[in-house]
């Protein structure tokens, strides 16, 4: 260790020689295993059978569950779900908090769709231009700029949106 030491203060060079690396065995993602049920299988594995059974619990009785929650409660929540959705559909400006959330998907995807534009790229070449570096140059300030709009048009939308819609249901 103390030669390896010296001989690494003594070398010129800025980096130290990597050691090479020795494996003991290859490491698969896959290994073949005998199924659950052959024999050569062993005897504490037992986790495929619990699943199973687990699902053949919960597929039998899915049919009584879902006829006991109709019968209990698709009665008491079509009534009031109907005549909310009513409500929300005839009478917007009595419900804004929930349209500010339902209004908030539209930033979102907006959002997102502008940084799928960034990462596309906006090409607009000058008039007259010829493919070179001047057109690669102006294309990257376009497409930042473009970028640049977008996002700034989605954030004051987004800040004015809530002030607008306050303002109208006082």
């Amino acid at each position: 260790d103390s030669k390896k030491r010296d001989l690494l203060v003594d070398s010129d060079e800025d980096e130290a020689p990597e050691p090479e690396v020795q494996r003991k065995n290859n490491m698969l993602f896959h290994v073949p295993r005998p199924s659950l049920l052959s024999s050569e299988a062993s005897q504490s594995t037992y986790r495929g059978f619990v699943n199973v059974g687990m699902l053949v619990l919960i597929l039998t009785h899915l049919r009584q569950i879902c006829h006991l929650f109709w019968q209990l409660y698709v009665w008491l929540f079509s009534t009031h779900f109907l005549t909310a959705l009513g409500s929300l559909v005839l009478t917007p400006w009595r419900w804004p908090v929930l349209m500010l959330l339902l209004g908030l998907n539209f930033f979102i995807c907006a959002t997102y769709l502008a940084e799928k534009l960034a990462v596309w790229g906006i090409y607009i070449p000058l008039p007259g231009q010829k493919s070179g570096p001047d057109i690669i140059k102006h294309s990257r300030s376009t497409m930042e700029s473009t970028v640049l709009v977008i996002h700034t048009t989605l954030m004051t939308t987004e800040l004015l949106v809530p002030c607008v819609v306050t303002y109208l249901t006082r």
